[in-house]
């Protein structure tokens, strides 16, 4: 039986890319490496299993005022007006916007043989390598679009960079973002504990 898990890729993409033959050599390629992989010696999984989640509220910075709001209605593209209603419908519903996220992560552990943290969003890669540093001797895999797609899950880099990952793809998904610094470390520290909770070092 196979599974597929995707990792942390949410700001790489492929290159070249933008047109059907070179995604169709993209997907050979990940077909190839995964046939490479099936012949050679399976590491054995066994346990025991212990599975621990929570959830961490990830805080977006200061939301538009309904003043702000209502000057924006007609204004921008598709995704943004469809925004300012989505935001407008949900202040009047709930009188404020300001409120975090509330982020599912989870943590399955074979014992020693492997952990599997689940992230939500479309978690950036330095989510992988951090916490692969975290947890050194470990056998790890981070994978996104865990429980929950709020948009993109940024790393403090991808934060001070800005653009599509930093926030800019946030107007798609109805929040008025991006996020506050000190994300990752609220994440990364929620690991920490379902991984100790599970027996990590």
């Amino acid at each position: 039986m196979a599974m597929f898990l995707i990792g942390c890729g949410a700001d790489s993409n492929p290159s070249p890319r933008g047109k059907l033959e070179q995604a169709e050599q993209h997907g050979k390629s990940l077909a190839a490496a995964v046939d490479k992989v099936l012949k050679v010696k399976m590491h054995p999984i066994s346990g025991p299993l212990c599975v621990a989640s929570g959830q961490v509220d990830l805080p977006l910075v200061d939301p538009p005022s309904k003043k702000e709001l209502e000057a924006r209605r007609g204004k921008g593209n598709q995704y943004e007006q469809r925004l300012t209603e989505v935001l407008l419908e949900r202040l009047a519903e709930q009188k404020t916007l300001d409120t975090p996220y509330p982020c599912p992560i989870q943590v399955v552990r074979f014992g020693k043989d492997l952990s599997l943290i689940a992230l939500s969003g479309e978690v950036v890669v330095d989510y992988a390598i951090r916490l692969r540093k975290e947890f050194p001797g470990e056998r790890l895999w981070v994978a996104g679009y865990c429980n929950d797609v709020f948009g993109y899950l940024p790393s403090e880099r991808v934060l001070k960079e800005g653009g599509y990952e930093g926030g800019g793809a946030m107007v798609c998904f109805g929040l008025h973002g991006p996020f506050k610094p000190g994300v990752e470390k609220l994440v990364v520290d929620q690991v920490k504990k379902l991984m100790r909770q599970c027996g990590a070092p």
